[in-house]
Formats: structure tokens, sequence, C-alpha cells
């Protein structure tokens, strides 16, 4: 009996699932950016000589993060993904380094492609942004009503010379049967209502699903097109070429 009650319910939740999943069209979903530095890399900081400097730096990008939102629409063929742009956030002082390294960038997502539109060096660019190979993860937690899985995902980039490896943990909703998420992370089955990059942590603080409005997402298309390859290539040879005219 008991084991014919686990069936039916195990059958129950996954109708119910498929109920929901199949009535969500599209959706606006804000997400707030915040700062994860433990308190490990904190104490670390501290001995370093120029802390006070950096500090300042760090408690003006919490300031700034305060009145930052980034806003993801979506429909059943694609998403856009950028900041929304206030002049209470262009007041703060500190706000272009708490932009730093995707906030001022637009996102595209749609079934086989995935591009940022990024100004950097002067000039506006279209990347082509490689798929994420996701580990799912059996984890879970709740955000906002909505119950999230937990996955992971490690992307290599050039580091001094080197190839370094980042972890990136996201945590995605089934509920929601839109494979998208923030920063042009997708690929999941279900919505990423909080992603873990690094040294931020984007989480969804408003979720509005089946608006009324139509989401009309256009593909960026103005800039230089190259690949994500090509893009990190740019950087790392650009960043060498600074800390060589510094003398570092």
């Amino acid at each position: 009996m008991k084991k014919n009650a686990i069936t039916f319910l195990t059958i129950f939740l996954f109708i119910n699932s498929v109920k929901i999943n199949s009535q969500i069209k599209n959706g606006s979903i804000t997400y707030v950016k915040e700062s994860i530095v433990n308190d490990q890399e904190k104490e670390k900081f501290k001995k370093h000589p120029n802390y006070e400097k950096f500090n300042k730096i760090n408690e003006g990008i919490e300031e700034a993060l305060k009145y930052m939102s980034f806003e993801l629409k979506f429909n059943e063929l694609s998403s856009i993904f950028k900041l929304n742009k206030s002049l209470t956030l262009e007041g703060a002082k500190y706000y272009k380094f708490a932009l730093i390294p995707h906030g001022n960038s637009v996102f595209y997502t749609s079934k086989n492609t995935v591009l940022e539109q990024k100004q950097i060096f002067g000039e506006t660019f279209i990347i082509s942004k490689e798929k994420l190979k996701w580990q799912l993860i059996n984890e879970t937690k709740i955000i906002g009503n909505y119950t999230c899985y937990k996955a992971k995902a490690i992307i290599k980039k050039p580091y001094r010379g080197k190839e370094k490896e980042y972890i990136k943990t996201a945590w995605y909703c089934p509920q929601i049967n839109a494979s998208y998420g923030p920063i042009g992370y997708s690929g999941l089955p279900g919505l990423i209502l909080e992603l873990n990059d690094g040294k931020f942590k984007y989480k969804a603080s408003k979720i509005v699903l089946n608006s009324k409005k139509t989401y009309e997402i256009i593909k960026p298309e103005k800039g230089k097109k190259v690949t994500e390859q090509q893009m990190n290539t740019m950087i790392s040879e650009a960043m060498g070429n600074f800390k060589r005219n510094k003398g570092y």
C-alpha cells in the first residue's frame, strides 16, 4: 500500500509539473547582483600593502550594487538579459567597477545561440559564446516559492600564459521550463534563478510569468563579430601588454 501511495504521488507531481510547465510562454525576471567574497579571502586581502585603497573601492562597489538590477526577458524562442540603467546607479561613485566583468553587456540566447554584445577596447563586439556543459547535482534549495536544483560547469580561460579553470554554480527551477539565465548562462532543464559567477552572485528578486505583454526579443547585430576564444586571447594579450608597460 505504501509503495502504491508513493508511486501515485510521483505520478501526480510529474503530471502537475508538466501541466505548470506547458502553461509558461514568457517571463520577465529581475536579478540583483551581490558580492560573495568569503571571510578567508577578506583576511588575506587585509595583508595587501594597498589594502586601504582597495578596501575603499570595495566599499564603493558594495554601495553601488544596492542600486543595481538586471532583467531577463524571454519568450518561447529566445531571451535577452541586460542591466536596468538608472540615474541613481550612474550617480554612484564606483558603479563602473561594480559592472565588471559583464554588467554592461547585452546577452542574447536561443536554442543554438549565445551572444554577448560587449563594449571593450573602445569598440563594440558581438561575441559568439560556447554552450556550457553542465553537471547536474542532486541538491535543492528554495528561492522565492520555487524549488531549485544545483548544477555546476567548468570554464577554461587563459591566465598568465596558462589555462585556468573557473567553476560556475547555478540553481535552476524545472517548474519553469525556460532554458535561460543571467549573463547568457543557459542550457539547463529549467530557468536559472541564482548564479554564482565567482566573486559575484546573480539572484532572482522578482519573477513575472505569462505576462499579457508581448516580449519582442531583438537579436543584437551591431559590433565586430568574434568568437569567445578570440576575445579571451585579446584580453589576455592586452593585460600582458599593460603589465609590461607598468613594469610588473
